[in-house]
C-alpha cells in the first residue's frame, strides 16, 4: 500500500523547491527524481546510491510495488508540472488529492 504521507511530503518538497526536482535525474547537481527526493527527505545520502538502490529505497519508502514504482520513477514523457506528477501518482495508486 502506497505510503501516501510520504507521497505528500515528496510533493510538497517539490511544490517549495521546484528547482530540486527534475524526473530526467536520480541524483544530479543538485536536482532529483521523485525517487532521490524520497531518499533525501529520509535522510539517506543520495550521492552515494547507485541508481538501482535509490530506486529500491524510494520503492520502499514510498511504499509502492515494483510496478507502481516503474511507472512512477520511470515515467515517459517526464511530467513537467506538479499537477502532471500529481495525476501520475493518483493514476499508479489511487491516492486522491
Amino acid at each position: 500500500m502506497a505510503n501516501e504521507p510520504a507521497l505528500r511530503s515528496v510533493v510538497q518538497y517539490i511544490e517549495s523547491q521546484p528547482e530540486a526536482w527534475d524526473q530526467r535525474f536520480v541524483a544530479r547537481h543538485g536536482r532529483m527524481c521523485v525517487a532521490g527526493i524520497a531518499c533525501r527527505l529520509a535522510g539517506i545520502n543520495v550521492e552515494v546510491l547507485t541508481s538501482d538502490r535509490l530506486f529500491a529505497a524510494g520503492r520502499r519508502l514510498l511504499g509502492l510495488t515494483p510496478a507502481q514504482a516503474d511507472r512512477l520513477f520511470m515515467w515517459h514523457g517526464h511530467p513537467a508540472t506538479v499537477s502532471q506528477l500529481k495525476e501520475e501518482i493518483t493514476a499508479v495508486t489511487g491516492m486522491e488529492w
